[in-house]
């Protein structure tokens, strides 16, 4: 869920044996993909993201907060880079696998073949098939794109 790092010392508190998992994007990547992303309108809490300037602010202020957990929580908090499980992403699931106490298994890698239904906005919005999932992992990378010294920038309508 998009607010569960707001939560991270709570939830802490209340299980004390959690495995908390922040999975952190670029800053421009993931203030770009909130901005373009039509959230649920019917909360508020996603307001933040229908103005360029709030989104930034938005991730500023997430940044100070998982900086916070990072120092507070120790051994139980992680972070992932969502580039590096682009990039790496058998390192970086052997690396989660083994920060939850799990078993490497290779099914992990063939993510794909999951027959479990995917509750994600960007699969349900556009109807998107998981066999495409790494070419859709690959383009969420860097999004931003320039031509002739100009940006690029497509804005879904909210």
């Amino acid at each position: 869920m998009p607010l569960n790092f707001f939560y991270a010392a709570l939830i802490r508190r209340a299980l004390p044996n959690a495995k908390i998992i922040c999975v952190r994007r670029g800053a421009l990547d993931a203030c770009l993909g909130s901005y373009r992303q039509l959230f649920a309108t019917s909360f508020a809490y996603y307001n933040y993201s229908y103005d360029l300037l709030d989104t930034g602010r938005y991730y500023v202020a997430f940044d100070a907060l998982s900086r916070r957990w990072r120092q507070s929580l120790g051994e139980g908090y992680t972070e992932v880079r969502y580039e590096d499980v682009v990039e790496h992403t058998e390192r970086e699931a052997r690396r989660l696998l083994e920060f939850c106490g799990l078993r490497w298994d290779p099914a992990c890698l063939a993510f794909q073949n999951n027959a479990a239904p995917v509750a994600d906005s960007l699969f349900d919005l556009l109807e998107i098939q998981p066999e495409t999932l790494s070419e859709l992992l690959d383009g969420g990378v860097s999004s931003l794109t320039t031509s002739r010294g100009k940006t690029s920038l497509t804005r879904r309508s909210r």
